[in-house]
């Protein structure tokens, strides 16, 4: 996979999760839940930090930083979405209890969280 597709994969993967958490979850609760609502921002906040990243290299480029500057910033950007990603997952788990009986639509957005740190760490090795 190129950059572009890894983005792209990226962008779709997020504002699905981001949406779920946001959106689908507090209607079906029929209330704002504050976890699944903050969840569904920090999703946003994430996705704007990542599409911002090339407009950000630029200006490390414009300002003559060093490479090193962008490149510590890109780490840390993936690493905390990754990171973030394995907390909502672990969070899933842990708040289900050991019975895991919960509803598909849960099932469904651990595996594209799951795809999604997989693309984060594929993404991150290509930059």
């Amino acid at each position: 996979m190129n950059r572009k597709t890894l983005r792209t994969a990226i962008a779709l993967m997020t504002i699905f999760t981001a949406v779920v958490h946001a959106v689908v979850l507090n209607a079906d609760l029929g209330k704002l839940d504050p976890l699944f609502t903050l969840n569904g921002v920090g999703w946003a906040v994430l996705l704007a930090a990542f599409l911002s990243g090339e407009a950000i290299k630029a200006q490390f480029e414009k300002r003559q930083m060093s490479p090193t500057a962008y490149t510590t910033f890109s780490v840390i950007l993936h690493l905390a979405y990754m990171g973030f990603a394995i907390a909502t997952i672990v969070a899933f788990f842990a708040f289900n209890g050991p019975s895991y009986n919960t509803a598909t639509l849960g099932y469904i957005t651990k595996a594209v969280e799951a795809l999604l740190v997989v693309a984060l760490y594929l993404h991150l090795q290509l930059d």
